[in-house]
């Protein structure tokens, strides 16, 4: 019988451990896949962030490496896997990844973003169209972080998103 989580979250940086503390925190059953499974994603290679809630000034390493503790603390369970596709259309998602193959209630996708040349892209590659992407592969979702696919939601970097500069 195959086990059916609450929560996947697909990625292991700020937005992904940020979705896994709160989730886990309402009592969900979280598992969050990422494939290197090394808390922080880009910024975890950041000398120093400035001005994180909480830190005037801290070393990303050690911020994400803060989350992570935290999100398990919390009960969210980390598993070191390749996403390779997602069948998001049904009530119960489909995960297929190298190893294994996951299902769960919710879906977020939190899976970042690559360097193709000199263009940004997500790394959304497993998806497949479904949720709705833009030409970059980011998941088109509102500022509610909700994808064109109920229950699946995009988080950090991996979903489009307006950007204002405030002066």
């Amino acid at each position: 019988m195959v086990q059916i989580y609450d929560v996947v979250i697909i990625g292991a940086g700020p937005a992904g451990l940020s979705a896994a503390i709160y989730a886990s925190m309402a009592d969900l059953e979280v598992i969050v896949i990422d494939k290197n499974c090394t808390p922080g994603g880009h910024i975890q290679n950041e000398q120093e962030i400035k001005d994180f809630p909480g830190f005037p000034s801290i070393e990303g390493g050690e911020l994400t490496s803060m989350l992570r503790d935290h999100a398990e603390f919390a009960g969210a369970t980390f598993i070191k896997d390749e996403i390779l596709s997602i069948d998001s259309e049904d009530p119960i998602k489909s995960i297929k990844s190298r190893r294994n193959e996951y299902s769960c209630r919710g879906l977020i996708i939190a899976s970042g973003t690559v360097k193709q040349g000199d263009t940004i892209k997500a790394s959304t590659a497993y998806i497949n169209g479904v949720p709705d992407t833009d030409d970059n592969g980011f998941v088109i979702a509102g500022e509610d972080c909700r994808s064109s696919v109920k229950n699946v939601y995009a988080a950090g970097s991996a979903r489009t998103k307006t950007l204002n500069k405030i002066v």
